[in-house]
C-alpha cells in the first residue's frame, strides 16, 4: 500500500512494534525497516517495540530503531508466572 502511494506514514507520532520476535522470526524484518524508514525520524516520534522473548535481532531492532533505549524486564526472560489470572465473562 505505501509502495502505490496510497499509505503514508510520515507523520507518524507514535511506532509501535508487538510481537517483535515473531516478526522477526515470520521474515518480516525488511517489511518493518521500510516501514521504520518511511516514519518521521527517530527523534520526533516515539517507537515502542514489545516482545515476549529477546533474540539477538530484536535487540539489534531496538538499537537502531529506539531514540532512548530502555529495556524494561516483567520477568525474567523465557519463564512462566502463576501469578496470571484469566478469567471468561459472558
Amino acid at each position: 500500500m505505501m509502495d502505490r502511494g496510497m499509505v503514508s506514514v510520515s507523520h507518524v507520532k507514535f511506532l509501535c512494534l508487538d510481537e517483535a520476535d515473531r516478526m522477526m522470526d515470520m521474515g518480516f524484518e525488511d517489511q518493518v525497516r521500510r516501514i521504520e524508514e518511511q516514519c518521521p525520524p527517530k527523534g520526533t516520534r516515539q517507537t515502542l517495540i514489545f516482545s515476549a522473548g529477546y533474540p539477538k535481532v530484536v535487540s539489534e531492532l531496538a538499537k537502531e530503531f529506539l531514540h532512548q533505549f530502555i529495556f524494561l524486564k516483567v520477568l525474567r526472560l523465557s519463564s512462566n508466572t502463576s501469578n496470571i489470572k484469566q478469567s471468561v465473562y459472558w
